[in-house]
Formats: structure tokens, sequence, C-alpha cells
């Protein structure tokens, strides 16, 4: 499976819809990165870049702020969407990668009532630890 994770100065960007670069990293069923790149994304609008991640093959996004027309085209677009999440790239990686990134300790400052929202299409507001039991 593929995860993106949009990045600013080595924290997650605090937009989605405003975010110029991402990491794209493939992750093996067992949970471990095999490998990683970073990627310029689209300045057009948040719907292109939605596109150029579906294009890449990517199956998770992990996100700050995101809008919900991008969202809901995200879900369309078969990427499960966590978004509303904070801080050091490496740290949430790592909390994803392990099955323990909480929103409480993600989530964004002003945020904690929607801290962590994750949607898939169809199932909204599912926990942060059912992510691999969906496959």
């Amino acid at each position: 499976m593929k995860l993106a994770i949009t990045i600013w100065a080595g924290r997650i960007a605090p937009v989605f819809d405003a975010a110029g670069k991402a990491v794209i990293i493939d992750v093996s069923p067992e949970g471990s990165e095999l490998s990683r790149s970073e990627v310029v994304l689209p300045e057009t609008s948040p719907f292109e870049k939605v596109s150029f991640l579906a294009e890449a093959g990517v199956d998770h996004l992990i996100c700050g702020a995101i809008s919900w027309p991008a969202q809901e085209f995200a879900l369309s677009s078969g990427i499960e969407v966590l978004g509303f999440i904070a801080g050091d790239v490496e740290q949430v990686l790592s909390g994803w990668l392990s099955n323990s990134l909480t929103a409480a300790s993600f989530a964004m400052p002003g945020c904690s009532g929607r801290g962590g929202r994750r949607r898939r299409k169809g199932k909204a507001g599912r926990g942060f630890n059912q992510r691999r039991q969906d496959f």
C-alpha cells in the first residue's frame, strides 16, 4: 500500500489544499516502510493534488486541515483520508506504522473535537486503530 503525507519544513503541512509537497511511502503488508520519495504537488487546485496522488497509487493520505470537497474527492478516488493532523512527519509516520497514531497526540491545535478526522467512503468517524483490519 502507499501512504502520502503532506509536508512542510519537516512537519505535516497545515492545509492540504495549499500544500506544495508530499512524501509518498510504500508500506509492506506487515506495516514496515519499504521506500519513500518526496514529490512536488500540483499548484493548480486541491482536486489536481488528489488526482496526482491517486495516479501515483496512493491508498492513504495523512494531512492537516483539508476542505470538505477535496476530502470527498479523495474518498471517491479511493484514498482514505486522515485529516486535521499536526506534528513532526517522522513521529506521525512512526505512529501510523505502529498502529498507535491517536487523535489526542496529533490533533491540530483548535481541532480537539475533530482532530484526526478519518473518513473512508461510507465509513465516517472510524477509529485510528482500525487501519490494518480494513485490509
